[in-house]
């Protein structure tokens, strides 16, 4: 419909200004799904702006038309139902992940982070290591390693690398799961999987999983050489 709109009105060049970026983020919208965790939440916040020139384009490619007294208002309705309503695919399946994703963060993310912010005496020289990194780095207060890379100027600039984490020597190990036993090959990229098969993680205990959602557990592994190993550990347990 954008090309078509495009090509039409193609006597005032200036159109293709907003046809062009309209489009892409029209297919962007076409490839993913509306919630949290998938990048067009991002997005979000220009859709408005890119809408409203689409409906100015198309008042103009109406304005020319011999037929606008009939098609106008008809097609501008169902081009912003389009617009509008086609990114938002609210499945079944897409509400029963976003209820239950959210459950789970509350249930396993925010509790253990404010856990752990309680268990060490100065979370601030902890450091952590988790791919979903939101709750539990920002309720625990300890240094975190975002093993996905988004807060980590090396990994960012030169791909995730397991031994550059293990240097960075962190306390605990915050790995995915989809069975509770082994790391995800899929999720988080594999780079959970990169340090669970990394000789390095012989230095960490396993001490549990905790389980966020179906076929989602994230296993948590303490550096046995941590102060206080013992204690913290039957802290977080008597806490659950």
């Amino acid at each position: 419909i954008l090309l078509l709109t495009g090509t039409v009105v193609s006597r005032d060049k200036r159109t293709y200004l907003f046809i062009i970026p309209s489009l892409v983020y029209l297919l962007f919208n076409c490839m993913v799904e509306p919630m949290m965790g998938f990048f067009n939440r991002f997005t979000v916040p220009v859709y408005a702006i890119i809408l409203i020139p689409q409906i100015i384009v198309l008042d103009k490619y109406f304005a020319r038309s011999e037929h606008k007294s009939k098609f106008k208002p008809v097609f501008l309705s169902v081009f912003c139902v389009f617009l509008i309503c086609f990114p938002v695919r609210q499945t079944k399946r897409i509400m029963e992940y976003v209820v239950n994703y959210s459950q789970g963060l509350d249930k396993i993310h925010i509790s253990f982070g404010k856990i752990l912010s309680k268990v060490v005496r100065n979370p601030g020289d902890y450091t952590l290591v988790v791919g979903d990194a939101g709750a539990i780095p920002f309720y625990s207060k300890w240094n975190s390693i975002d093993s996905i890379g988004l807060n980590d100027e090396y990994i960012a600039h030169n791909g995730f690398d397991a031994d550059y984490v293990y240097k960075k020597e962190p306390d605990v190990l915050i790995l995915y799961s989809e069975d509770g036993k082994e790391a995800s090959k899929a999720m988080g990229g594999g780079y959970d999987y990169a340090l669970f098969t990394n000789q390095n993680i012989n230095k960490y205990s396993l001490n549990g999983s905790l389980q966020h959602w179906k076929e989602y557990y994230l296993m948590i592994y303490f550096k046995k050489s941590l102060t206080d190993y013992n204690e913290i550990l039957n802290k977080i347990k008597s806490s659950y």
